[in-house]
């Protein structure tokens, strides 16, 4: 499923189904500001959000189309091609993503589709500090974080997986996207009822400092290749 997010300062309520190329459902709706900061959005943002919402483990695809805000960037069907290049000697196993079909594709994959993109993705040290971010070189993040399903899913008993929608066999960790609109950054978690404002460059700067100081999430920097090449995107 995915939505268009319509931030034009009016609340009219309206949501029109709309089927996709691929058979699930779109929304197209109007939100009103009911979260912190969501004026600051209705006056600086007149535009709109797309934010494509969870299916299977297709986490991946969907923080690439979301970050990208295109709906037709890749497909499961891209994805997949991209794992045969990858490994194409792996006719049953293929270790980038999950040998159920439902996704579950893995960094590599990312890099490799956003490449084919003319952008890089740069995993972020640890031991820097996000403040060193130089945010207008950026494209966005995309980040690796736990899955809170997965907690959920170790309690199950083997037998019981059987009788589990697919949505639910969730892998241990989750692909999120994150990027600005306008002045301000939205966190684009497929999980997600909607996009979450996370604020201005300084709240930005807090959030990924917060992602930071976790072991269990890793942060990925979007960037052109001119400005990978240049190490333009981080203050030395």
């Amino acid at each position: 499923m995915s939505s268009h997010v319509v931030l034009n300062g009016s609340d009219v309520g309206s949501i029109v189904d709309d089927k996709r190329k691929d058979g699930t459902d779109g929304v197209v709706s109007d939100v009103e500001a009911d979260h912190t900061n969501g004026s600051d959005v209705l006056e600086v943002m007149n535009g709109v959000i797309y934010h494509e919402k969870q299916c299977k483990q297709m986490c991946a695809k969907h923080a690439l189309n979301n970050l990208l805000q295109d709906m037709d960037a890749f497909t499961k069907c891209d994805l997949d091609t991209i794992c045969h290049t990858l490994s194409p000697n792996s006719r049953f196993l293929n270790p980038h993503k999950s040998s159920l079909g439902l996704g579950n594709y893995d960094i590599n994959v990312i890099i490799s589709a956003l490449h084919s993109k003319h952008l890089e993705t740069i995993w972020f040290d640890k031991r820097k500090d996000p403040d060193q971010l130089q945010l207008d070189h950026i494209k966005g993040f995309i980040l690796n974080i736990p899955n809170p399903i997965y907690n959920s899913c170790r309690k199950w008993t083997t037998s019981s997986l059987f009788s589990l929608p697919s949505s639910l066999l969730s892998s241990r960790k989750h692909w999120i996207a994150i990027r600005s609109f306008g002045q301000l950054y939205y966190n684009l978690d497929s999980k997600l009822d909607s996009p979450q404002l996370i604020g201005n460059r300084s709240q930005l700067i807090h959030y990924l400092r917060e992602k930071n100081r976790s072991n269990d999430t890793e942060i990925f920097v979007i960037v052109c290749q001119l400005m990978a090449e240049s190490v333009a995107w981080i203050r030395q």
